[in-house]
């Protein structure tokens, strides 16, 4: 499956969104053109959380923006800058950026790295891991170093893909979520996706590429 059928998901957002919504098919692979929407919606029992994400695809560079509301208030921002490395079955996206509070008063220092591999030269098989790290820097009486591994594994087509997520934050649970996405076209420059956790949030995304 041509690598320029996919787009990443916004390495940034899980500086972000819960677990559910930083995971993803295709985590590391170019998308179809240079400027990409993500809209997502996280569904809690806490609250319903919105999020818009512009992200830019350069020859060798990607770089994302993203801001987070509730429907009360701002929850945060994030921008960050990464090296996109390709491969012919192995897809690496690097990623390093800054998250901050709402109120501007607090600050986190993110580091984000996306791999995508291709298990069969078909792409019906693939492998999304992903390891994160976030270190709180100005507004934060502490600074614990906190450190996140996941993957996603999926089969599909080139317009449906359907998978597990798991993600483990040292020192805590494992969470896992289902993620299945449709793709609107057959060029790929849209598709939707929808997530559900076994803690019980729901999330829903739709990407546009430009």
């Amino acid at each position: 499956m041509k690598q320029e059928m996919r787009s990443i998901i916004a390495a940034g957002l899980a500086a972000l969104l819960p677990n559910t919504a930083s995971a993803d098919f295709y985590d590391s692979v170019r998308g179809p053109s240079t400027a990409q929407v993500h809209y997502t919606t996280e569904f809690s029992d806490r609250a319903t959380t919105h999020t818009l994400a512009l992200k830019y695809f350069g020859r060798n560079v990607f770089a994302v923006g993203a801001a987070s509301v509730d429907g009360y208030q701002t929850q945060g921002g994030f921008g960050g800058l990464g090296a996109i490395i390709e491969m012919e079955r192995v897809k690496i996206l690097p990623v390093l950026g800054y998250a901050i509070s709402g109120n501007g008063k607090q600050g986190t220092l993110k580091g984000i790295a996306h791999a995508t591999i291709f298990v069969d030269k078909e792409g019906t098989f693939l492998l999304d891991p992903r390891y994160g790290i976030s270190l709180p820097v100005h507004g934060q009486e502490e600074h614990p170093l906190e450190q996140t591994v996941g993957a996603t594994l999926s089969l599909g087509n080139e317009r449906f893909r359907l998978g597990p997520d798991f993600n483990y934050t040292v020192g805590k649970e494992i969470k896992s979520a289902v993620l299945v996405r449709y793709d609107l076209d057959a060029e790929h420059t849209s598709w939707l996706e929808f997530g559900l956790g076994t803690e019980g949030s729901a999330q829903w995304q739709f990407r546009g590429n430009f």
